[in-house]
């Protein structure tokens, strides 16, 4: 599987920009008390794609699908919306090592 990433910059609803926690993020910017770099989101999911009934079958270092989903608001109508994700293959590590979770992919 290829890396994939996706961003969506406006409401699927309404198509405004205005996200609240994109708009946080730069008040802290303006304050200097968050990073220049530094992106907020509302929510986010991030983990891997596999059948937890084969989880003892799959051998530790080989790949899975994987995923890194991130959500915000819009200050217009409310609409919670996927703002960006990631998908691609990332190795599975032994249990108990980072929540079992790959890192998420990196961006094309």
């Amino acid at each position: 599987m290829d890396n994939k990433h996706r961003e969506f910059k406006t409401c699927p609803v309404c198509s405004s920009a205005k996200r609240l926690f994109e708009t946080l993020a730069q008040a802290g910017r303006d304050k200097g008390t968050v990073n220049k770099e530094a992106k907020m989101a509302f929510g986010g999911a991030r983990g891997s794609v596999f059948d937890q009934a084969r989880a003892s079958m799959i051998l530790v270092g080989s790949t899975a699908p994987v995923y890194d989903v991130k959500t915000d608001i819009c200050m217009e109508c409310g609409c919670v919306y996927a703002t960006d994700f990631t998908i691609g293959e990332g190795k599975v590590l032994p249990v108990g090592k980072a929540d079992n979770l790959p890192p998420p992919p990196t961006k094309p």
